[in-house]
C-alpha cells in the first residue's frame, strides 16, 4: 500500500510538518510505504510548507506581540525575492496567555513592523 499524506496543521497540536511524519511514522510501522506532503491553508504553516516545497532562508525580526512585549518571528525569504510572513508569528494568539486576550488592550502594530 502507497499513501500520501497531505495534513494541515493541528492548531495548538502539531503543526503540517509534524503531523504528516507522525501518520508516516504509523504507516511506515505497518508495512506501508508512505510519501509526507504536508499543506496549509494560508495561516500558521504556510512558510513552512512554502519552504519545504521552494526552498529559500529563514530570517527573523524584533517586533511587539499584540501587548507591546519583544518577540522575533522568523520569516521566509523566497528564493526569487519575495518574503513570506506569517500574523501568527508576532501577533497570534499563541503569544498570549488566556487571561491577557482582551481585545482592548491589543494591537496589530507588530505585523506592520514585520513587514518593514
Amino acid at each position: 500500500m502507497r499513501a500520501l499524506l497531505s495534513p494541515a496543521s493541528l492548531k495548538g497540536v502539531l503543526g503540517a510538518d509534524a503531523a504528516a511524519a507522525a501518520l508516516a511514522r504509523g504507516l511506515r510501522d505497518a508495512g506501508a510505504e508512505a510519501v509526507e506532503l504536508p499543506v496549509a491553508d494560508g495561516g500558521e504553516g504556510t512558510a513552512l510548507v512554502l519552504h519545504a516545497a521552494l526552498g529559500g532562508g529563514w530570517r527573523s525580526a524584533r517586533v511587539s506581540d499584540p501587548l507591546g512585549r519583544p518577540v522575533a518571528p522568523s520569516w521566509l525569504l523566497l528564493p526569487d525575492g519575495r518574503g513570506v510572513v506569517e500574523a501568527a508569528s508576532a501577533i497570534g494568539l499563541p503569544l498570549l496567555r488566556p487571561g491577557d486576550r482582551d481585545p482592548r488592550l491589543a494591537s496589530s502594530r507588530g505585523l506592520g513592523e514585520l513587514g518593514l
